[in-house]
This record gives structure tokens, C-alpha cells and sequence, in this order.
């Protein structure tokens, strides 16, 4: 993987009374995107004129999601529905039929919103892949990397599974590793690793400071525009 200055992306609160200070401590800390949960009944709805103000690249994960609603805010990064997570508690996912994604993709495109991809196992690194290669997806492709929780499709937070996926996605991707579900120390060595490999990480708002000073310390300077760009100083798409 090229190197690239690291882009810190934070996941906001749900609660709308927390949310602007989070994004006003984020952008100072150094974030450069935020990543939005939900539907068009999420807090941040309410909130995305400040979010844009901001300065925030803006990417909503549209797992939840069946229509075109995610596309009313008019996000920077609408990221692909591969599956419907809204049944996790219950350990069930309903995937996501390929023309539902192809529809996806297109209604993105109609709009001029970027579609990113939540790869959480090598299956939708591969139909990301395929999407690509019919011309459905805009270069760079932000590409969410989710490890951690127990059960269902997430990969355990190891070095070996972040290599393993990092490895299936194509040059066009731009990976952020997200973690969730286990201990904190546990949760920032394996972000620290995917910074010093050469990714980017999304973390939540009270860690956005820490992983900012992290990947100065490695050399890796907090990059707040989206796409972010190379050290070699090539651009982000070469």
C-alpha cells in the first residue's frame, strides 16, 4: 500500500445535544470526514447544515437504509448497502441483491455523490470490485474496513485480518478500519497498526485527538480534505 498522509474519520454521537460539540472538537483535533449512522430520522439530520459548515467531508453508511433517502442530505460519500445490519441483535443479516447495489450506485451517480463501500468480508470486497469494473463506482472508492464485534460477518481484531482484507481491496481503494465491541486497548492496537500500514481509521469522537497525535508521531500528517493526499505527493487516484 502507498503511503498516504492519514485521514481520521469520526463517528459522531446520537445524541443531538452532544453532536455539535463533537464535530467542533473533532475539526480542531484534526478529523477530516465524519461518518454518519442511520436513517433520515438520525440526529444528524437536524444538524447537517452545521456538519457542512464544518468543513467535514461527509459519509453516510447506508446500511439501514432501503431507498434513496440517504441521498436527501446531499452527503459527500454514500457508502453501498451490502447488507441490512438493522437485524444484528438478532444475529440475522439480509444481503443485498446485486441489482439492488447496481441501483444504488446509479442513483448516487445521478445525484454526483461518491459511493463508498462497508467491506466487512472478502464477498463485498470482490462484488466492490465488480462494481468498480462496470464503471459504477468514481475513483477513489472510500471503503470502510469493520472489525471486532463477535458474531455475525466481522472479522476478530488481528493483524492477520486486517493484512487478509487490506489485501483483497483494489488500488482505487482508500480503507478506514473501524473497531467496535471489545476492550479499548485492544481497539487501538489494532488502529495503530492500520495507521502504520498505511491506512486510515474511524474512530469516535472522544478518540479523534489520540489517533490524530498517533499518526503524526508516525509520520503520517492528518490529511482533512477528502481524497486524502499521497506522501509521494501523487495524487490520490494515480
Amino acid at each position: 500500500m502507498t503511503p498516504q498522509g492519514a485521514m481520521i474519520a469520526v463517528e459522531l454521537s446520537a445524541d443531538q445535544e452532544r453532536l455539535a460539540k463533537e464535530v467542533s472538537s473533532a475539526v480542531a483535533a484534526g478529523a477530516g470526514i465524519v461518518v454518519l449512522r442511520g436513517d433520515d430520522r438520525s440526529p444528524w439530520q437536524a444538524a447537517i447544515g452545521e456538519l457542512r459548515r464544518s468543513g467535514l467531508t461527509i459519509a453516510v453508511d447506508a446500511s439501514n437504509v432501503i431507498s434513496a433517502d440517504v441521498f436527501s442530505a446531499r452527503p459527500d460519500i454514500a457508502c453501498l448497502p451490502f447488507s441490512d445490519t438493522d437485524l444484528a441483535e438478532r444475529n440475522l443479516y439480509i444481503h443485498r441483491t446485486l441489482a439492488e447495489m447496481v441501483e444504488f450506485c446509479e442513483l448516487a451517480m445521478s445525484a454526483n455523490i461518491g459511493a463508498g463501500g462497508i467491506v466487512a468480508n472478502s464477498g463485498a470486497a470482490w462484488t466492490l470490485d465488480h462494481l468498480w469494473g462496470r464503471g459504477l463506482l468514481a475513483d477513489p472508492v472510500f471503503v470502510e474496513l469493520p472489525f471486532a464485534v463477535p458474531g455475525g460477518q466481522w472479522a476478530p481484531a488481528s493483524f492477520d485480518a486486517l493484512t487478509y482484507r487490506l489485501g483483497l481491496l483494489s488500488a482505487v481503494c482508500i480503507p478506514f478500519v473501524s473497531v467496535a465491541g471489545i476492550d479499548a486497548v485492544s481497539a487501538k492496537e489494532l488502529l495503530t497498526l492500520a495507521l502504520a500500514i498505511g491506512a486510515h481509521v474511524v474512530v469516535p469522537a472522544a478518540r479523534v485527538e489520540w489517533a490524530c497525535e498517533l499518526a503524526s508521531a508516525l509520520g503520517r500528517v492528518p490529511a482533512r480534505r477528502w481524497p486524502p493526499p499521497r506522501l509521494d505527493g501523487a495524487s490520490a487516484n494515480a
